[in-house]
């Protein structure tokens, strides 16, 4: 099973554009905190971490690295890269320190373009020439893979220094989002209408900022709280690339010229939790090919589906159904869905006998989005 899970991630790395090599000095923005458990040094391997002050899952994947580090102080050395901004990262650090070397990106070519991030957490463990030898979620980042790829190494640098695997690259300081990106947002009466659409390259939005908050992040209206401010309409238009390559770095973005940040809690909820229990039988991609910007058709009785994750779908149950749905998967892999919705029973059996998906009542630590004011002091 593991194997299978291992081919699975490099399969979608490889084929989303990563190469099996690029060698060091990497080109890096800043480094915001050194490595606190070890120092860079004679180690044969290093790992790549990328992560996100609004993404729950990071933070025990983070952990676990941190326990690796330790452990393998003397053959790895670890860093955490994250593309927000400066201060939101710092503000986080203070909650929620993190003892691995932490490096702001968001350059044009920086690391998280190198390496074709699309989601978080994600990671890459590399040979200290370039060579990837893993990219997927960190927790395929095991011992036993360690010690194995430990073996293969013939030749052994010696006191590696900090210039030898990063360079710097500063961020230039002018409007490059305004021209670079069309970047524009602004506030707009209150509204439940909305739309998305791509035109000639742009982006373009009109409606509640709760549901594009959604949609960008693939989350519930549920798991949003806006605490001191109210939900409101926005109108904004994006470049679509720097939209459809960097959603979470656009929202940020996007709430920052808002004067509003975003953070996370976990909060024990009930929920309606959706298990894959035989993935063999999810759909592929290829059943409907609607194309635009709506996705999902929602019928008298059914749902319908072109291209939606797992997660997705437990989001428009939550919608339609009044009931917190929910998936712990991460994985990002997209199917096409025909299901019945209107009855429990009969939703039910038709996610298990058709996708191979199991319903169940329970109450699980869910991640809650928080959207409030930015602190003038």
């Amino acid at each position: 099973m593991y194997k299978k899970i291992l081919l699975l991630f490099l399969s979608i790395a490889i084929s989303n554009g990563v190469r099996s090599q690029d060698k060091p000095p990497y080109t890096i923005n800043k480094l915001i905190a050194d490595n606190q458990i070890v120092e860079l040094g004679n180690q044969k391997l290093l790992i790549i971490d990328f992560w996100a002050t609004w993404c729950a899952p990071c933070i025990p994947a983070t952990r676990q690295l941190e326990i690796l580090q330790e452990r393998k102080a003397e053959d790895v050395f670890i860093i955490s890269v994250t593309d927000e901004d400066e201060v939101l990262i710092s503000d986080f650090l203070k909650r929620k320190p993190i003892r691995l070397a932490v490096i702001k990106d968001g350059i044009e070519n920086g690391l998280i373009k190198k390496f074709n991030v699309q989601r978080r957490p994600y990671s890459v463990l590399l040979t200290l020439d370039g060579k990837v030898l893993y990219i997927g979620h960190p927790s395929g980042i095991t011992m036993d893979l360690i010690d194995k790829e430990l073996k293969k190494i013939k030749k052994v640098r010696k006191n590696i220094r900090w210039n030898d695997l990063f360079v710097y690259e500063s961020v230039k300081k002018e409007n490059t989002l305004s021209s670079k990106y069309l970047f524009s947002v602004k506030k707009e009466e209150k509204s439940n209408q909305h739309y998305m659409h791509y035109d000639k390259g742009v982006f373009n939005y009109s409606g509640p900022l709760s549901f594009l908050i959604q949609d960008f992040m693939s989350v519930s209206r549920q798991q949003l709280i806006f605490n001191g401010t109210n939900d409101f309409n926005i109108t904004f238009e994006c470049n679509e690339n720097y939209v459809l390559n960097s959603k979470e770095t656009v929202m940020q973005q996007l709430l920052s010229e808002l004067n509003l940040k975003l953070r996370h809690e976990d909060k024990k909820k009930k929920v309606v939790l959706l298990s894959i229990k035989n993935k063999n039988k999810l759909w592929s991609n290829d059943q409907f090919d609607w194309g635009g910007t709506n996705p999902y058709i929602i019928g008298s009785e059914r749902i319908e589906a072109d291209g939606l994750t797992v997660r997705q779908i437990a989001n428009i149950l939550t919608d339609v159904k009044g009931e917190f749905y929910y998936s712990e998967t991460n994985n990002d892999t997209v199917h096409d869905w025909s299901f019945h919705y209107l009855y429990d029973d009969l939703l039910k059996d038709d996610l298990e006998y058709n996708f191979g998906i199991t319903l169940k009542e329970t109450t699980s630590l869910i991640p809650v989005y928080i959207i409030e004011n930015i602190s003038p002091y």
